[in-house]
């Protein structure tokens, strides 16, 4: 019989690694979107326009600009 501290342990932890690759993904998204960014400011694309595309905020679009 699994008990409800057992069960609340697993959904816990499963939840767990639901996060960590959520937090995984998102970090190559920024890499790709970096990448990205750079190659459309390179091709003309207005600010703006990444950052809806993307579907971050213009200040985003600056700081991954801005870093590289």
């Amino acid at each position: 019989m699994i008990t409800q501290q057992h069960q609340a342990r697993s959904e816990l932890s499963r939840i767990g690694v639901r996060r960590a690759e959520g937090e995984r993904i998102r970090a190559e998204a920024m890499v790709d979107l970096a990448v990205w960014a750079h190659r459309a400011v390179g091709a003309g694309v207005d600010k703006s326009e990444i950052a809806r595309l993307a579907g971050v905020t213009r200040p985003t679009v600056y700081a991954i600009l801005d870093a590289q």
